[in-house]
This record gives C-alpha cells, sequence and structure tokens, in this order.
C-alpha cells in the first residue's frame, strides 16, 4: 500500500496512525492512545447498561412477574387441610408463652399485628389510630386478616377463597383464635393496614447495575479455580442441581470416620464463594478424628449450589423434590446408597436442610448444623418481615425490638432473580422446621447471632430452651407483655414437669427421654446475621460441638 493511500485513509479517520486520537483540531493528537480505548470502553460499558436496564424492566420483570403456582403443604395426607399447619403455630406460642409466664392474648394479637404495614402516607400515619382496632379487640378487621389468611394458608388472594373447601378452613381457623384466645376480629377503622401477600403481589426489586454482575461471575471464576486447587471436582444431577464435591484424602481404615459432610449456602453473592474458608478451614475438619500423615481429615465434602439465590441471572432454582433427589443422588454416587450424612446449611440453607430431614432418605441424616437458621421460626413474621419487605416498612412494633439495622443483609435484598424466588418459587410452609419433627436418630447444632437482623435469635433460643426442658429467658421482644405479679413465674420447677407442655413443639414432658439440641450462643458487639462466616474462633465451636456429637453417634453405632 502506498504511502499516498495511507494518507488517504488516516484522514477519513479519528485517529492517527500512531494510535493517537484527533476529530478536528491538530491539538487532540496529542491525548495518549489509552484514554482513546478508555472512552470507547466506558462507552461501550454504558451502552450494554441501557440495554441491561431495558432488558430487567422491559422483558424480564414482567416475565417474572407472571402467576406461579406453589407446592402443596407436605406435612399432611390431604394437602387440602390448612388448618392443622395453622393450629401448630398456635401450639408452639401457647407453650412459649406459659413458659415465659405471658399472657397469650396480647402475645397473638401483636403476632397477627406485626404480619401488616400502614398502607397511607407516612405525614398521614398515626400508630394511635391505626391500632384502634387491636385496642378495642385484639385483631385487625376480618377482611384484613382474610387476605393474611388467604396468602399464608392458600397462596392467593382473599377474593380468590371461593372453594367450599378453602371456606371451611378458613371458618376452623377462626374458631380456633375464638377458642384459644376468646378473641375475634375487629372493627374496620380508616387507616388501611396491608398485609404480607409476598407470594401474590408483583416482585418488588431494588436495581443492581451490570456491573454487579459481571463483578459477581469475577467472583464465582476465582472461587471455582480455588476449589480446583483444593481438590474439588464439579458435579450435575440429574435433576439439574450443581455441586462440588471433594473426596477425603485417603480411604480411612480407622474405626471413627468422620461423617460426610453436606453443606447448603444461604442468599449471598456468588453462592457458596464467600463460604468456603468457612467450610475448608473449618467445618470440613474436626480434630481428633480419622486423619492421615499430613494431618488431612477423611471426610468427604459437598457443596450443593442454588443459582437463582446467588446473583446469578437466572430464575431457574431446583425444586424440594429436585433438591432431596439429587442430594441423594450425588451422596449415592460416590459414597453409596447406605452412606450416612452430616447436613450444614446457613440462613437460607437451613430450609434445605429442612427439605432433606422431610424426604425418603432422612434415615441417612445423623447430624445437622444449622447456623443463623431462618428455618426455625419461619411462620413467625420476622425472617419475611425484616429480609423480604426490609426495616423501612418497620413501625414501632415490639416483635421487631431485636432488630438493629440492615447489615450486610441489605447488599442482597430485592435483588431481582432472589425477588422472584422467594415470592413465586420458594414455599415457607415447607422450609419451616418444627422441632418435633426432628427424628430421634438426627443431632441438631443451632449456631444463633444475638443481634441478627434477619432471625430472632433470642426468640428461637426460647424455643430451643424449652425443647431441652430448661427455663427459657425472656426474648427482648417479649418483655413488655411479662406479667407484673412475678410470684407465679416457675422459676424452680423444670419445664418438663408441667402438664401443659404437650404442644407443637413436640411432648415436651417427654423431653428427658430424647435427643437434647446443642446450642451455640454468640453475643457481643456486631455479632449479627453471617458474622460467624469471617470469624475462625467461631468456627472452632462449631467443629468442636460437631466432634462432641460425632463420637456420640460412634458410641451408639458401636453398641
Amino acid at each position: 500500500m502506498s504511502d499516498s493511500m495511507l494518507s488517504s485513509i488516516s484522514n477519513l479517520l479519528p485517529f492517527g496512525m500512531d494510535g493517537t486520537f484527533f476529530l478536528f483540531d491538530d491539538e487532540y493528537r496529542s491525548l495518549p492512545s489509552i484514554w482513546v480505548w478508555m472512552g470507547l470502553l466506558l462507552g461501550g460499558y454504558l451502552l450494554s447498561e441501557l440495554v441491561f436496564v431495558l432488558w430487567v424492566y422491559k422483558v424480564r420483570l414482567p416475565e417474572l412477574n407472571k402467576p406461579k403456582d406453589h407446592p402443596i403443604i407436605r406435612k399432611f395426607e390431604d394437602p387440602n387441610i390448612r388448618h392443622k399447619l395453622f393450629e401448630r403455630m398456635l401450639r408452639r406460642q401457647e407453650v412459649l408463652c406459659e413458659a415465659l409466664d405471658i399472657d397469650k392474648k396480647p402475645y397473638f394479637a401483636e403476632f397477627i399485628r406485626n404480619w401488616f404495614f400502614h398502607g397511607g402516607d407516612r405525614e398521614d400515619y398515626d400508630a394511635e389510630e391505626e391500632l384502634a382496632c387491636i385496642k378495642e379487640t385484639g385483631l385487625p378487621c376480618k377482611a384484613d386478616i382474610d387476605s393474611l389468611i388467604a396468602w399464608g394458608f392458600f397462596q392467593c388472594k382473599a377474593s380468590d377463597l371461593t372453594e367450599e373447601w378453602q371456606q371451611r378452613e378458613l371458618a376452623k381457623m377462626y374458631a380456633m383464635i375464638k377458642e384459644t384466645y376468646n378473641m375475634e376480629p375487629g372493627p374496620k377503622t380508616k387507616q388501611r393496614l396491608i398485609p404480607v401477600q409476598m407470594t401474590v403481589e408483583d416482585v418488588d426489586i431494588r436495581y443492581r447495575p451490570l456491573f454487579v454482575y459481571l463483578m459477581n461471575y469475577i467472583c464465582q471464576i476465582f472461587m471455582a479455580g480455588l476449589l480446583y486447587w483444593q481438590g474439588f471436582s464439579h458435579y450435575t444431577t440429574s435433576t439439574g442441581l450443581g455441586y462440588w464435591y471433594r473426596p477425603a484424602p485417603r480411604p480411612s481404615e480407622q474405626q471413627l470416620q468422620p461423617l460426610p459432610f453436606v453443606f447448603f449456602h444461604g442468599i449471598a453473592p456468588a453462592g457458596e464463594t464467600f463460604y468456603v474458608p468457612m467450610i475448608t478451614g473449618g467445618l470440613g475438619a474436626v480434630e481428633g478424628l480419622a486423619t492421615d500423615e499430613k494431618g488431612n481429615i477423611d471426610r468427604p465434602i459437598f457443596l450443593f449450589q442454588n443459582p437463582a439465590v446467588a446473583f446469578n441471572l437466572t430464575n431457574h432454582a431446583p425444586t424440594e423434590q429436585e433438591t432431596c433427589d439429587g442430594v441423594w443422588e450425588a451422596v449415592d454416587k460416590h459414597l453409596g446408597p447406605t452412606a450416612e450424612v452430616s447436613l450444614s446449611g446457613h440462613s437460607f440453607g437451613t430450609c434445605l436442610e429442612t427439605y432433606i430431614l422431610h424426604s425418603t432418605q432422612a434415615h441417612r441424616v445423623r447430624q445437622m448444623i444449622m447456623i443463623d437458621p431462618v428455618a426455625i421460626c419461619l411462620s413467625d413474621p420476622d425472617v419475611i418481615t425484616n429480609f423480604v419487605y426490609g426495616r423501612s416498612h418497620h413501625r414501632d412494633t415490639k416483635l421487631h425490638d431485636s432488630v438493629m439495622e440492615p447489615g450486610a443483609a441489605s447488599w442482597v435484598m430485592n435483588e431481582l432473580f432472589i425477588e422472584h424466588f422467594l415470592r413465586r418459587q420458594f414455599a415457607w410452609y415447607n422450609g419451616e422446621l418444627f422441632l418435633e419433627d426432628i427424628p430421634d436418630h438426627c443431632k441438631l447444632v443451632v449456631c444463633l447471632s444475638d443481634t441478627d437482623e434477619i432471625c430472632n435469635a433470642q426468640k428461637i433460643k426460647a424455643h430451643l430452651d424449652i425443647y431441652n426442658g430448661n427455663t427459657p429467658n425472656v426474648p427482648r421482644c417479649m418483655k413488655h407483655l411479662r406479667k407484673q405479679d412475678k410470684s407465679s413465674i416457675p422459676t424452680t420447677t423444670p419445664l418438663s414437669s408441667h402438664p401443659s407442655n404437650a404442644s407443637s413443639t413436640g411432648s415436651l414432658g417427654e423431653s428427658a427421654n430424647r435427643q437434647k439440641i446443642d446450642v451455640i450462643y454468640w453475643e457481643g458487639e456486631g455479632i449479627d446475621h453471617g458474622s460467624c462466616l469471617f470469624n475462625p474462633s467461631t468456627w472452632r465451636q462449631i467443629r468442636r460441638m460437631m466432634r462432641k456429637q460425632e463420637l456420640q453417634i460412634f458410641k451408639e453405632k458401636s453398641l
């Protein structure tokens, strides 16, 4: 190509042949070429961001807002028997109130009230007027309660409760309220109360830039490399469940071989990425049990993935059945059809543990570790209102006194695909663990953070104390309900001797004859939801408790 031709071409370009940028003035020739490419990259990204915004709001959001059928209630043979679940909730509340010497009527009224938000303008908010119906009768009006029950137990709006069996079940629930608390719905007031109707409301998102998702994928790539380096391999089950697996360093010939470790991550950016240090450096090893000459533990490790709650651009999430089938398929593939396991989960991962505990292979679960467990007391308003709706909806309600600040949870609240999963694919009633459902052969460790901004840790601990036959402390959120006459407080009589303790938490009078739940309760400044993930001292606490239980399991096997 001749010099004249090159000169002609260069005159048509906005930059010189040496890479310098110019438009109409020779002074632009002095700009370094790196700024040219940075400008082009920035322009390309801004264009991509614009396309992404349109894709989110014009394409994906309308699609994700479409109604979806929800799973049936697993617990009962007839899925139409919804009042039985309501009955379990009421009976658990009764036991808690009696153990704490608290009047159950105002507690139930606050329990119902905290499923509602004020529907008017914030400037017009009048707490006294809003609570008028509760002060008069103890409860919101029937139309409001109908809307709450329609969502919670029928996954629909109150106007859709048209079938005879639905009306029959609804009437039974009101009869229970009347019989148990001698309470009826209050009158309608001009203040508009909006009930939580998570699965029938529109998906409520807070936009995240495309850059956030790009960084998320970079973190996952980095994590994958780290796991490969540590001996893990990635697999996918026939049900579409992805997981990482690392076999034991060598076949153990020692008697005290640790249980295979199965872990479910919570709702978090990049999924299991931020859990890897805790698992590989903490919970995946148990001192004092079978190790090789290098000190490596002979424990197989499974890390299961849930991309729908990991900031991935996907709305696919395995169903409960797909999760259970996939987990046991993976365990059978690597360890055989008789292998027993230790389950562990953090936050939302505890709901997946609950799935496995109700599966057909539940007899193979010998140990469970639940960290910051949202699965316990999920039917109380704390978890759903704190996480899905956020603190901005909360008013001066006593049941939310334990909530401090949104904390780390605010990073994942209202993300597009997490919102879709929680509002269209997750059935709270199948994700909740009632303590009486824990089989006798399974040992449980529950780890709680005192200032958890999602779970009500003090209330969960009170339920665990009752289950174990101990006298519980009154949670912060319930102290205002404590009876003034302290002479009736059962300070010396063990709860296990109370004849009225047969309830939804099991036959508490028989607590001495069943497995105790080991509880680790973390207190102190900054001890909130997920803080244990980055604190090696908490890993050691959990690891010691796991070791103690595993030694008990080995002893039971040898009998």
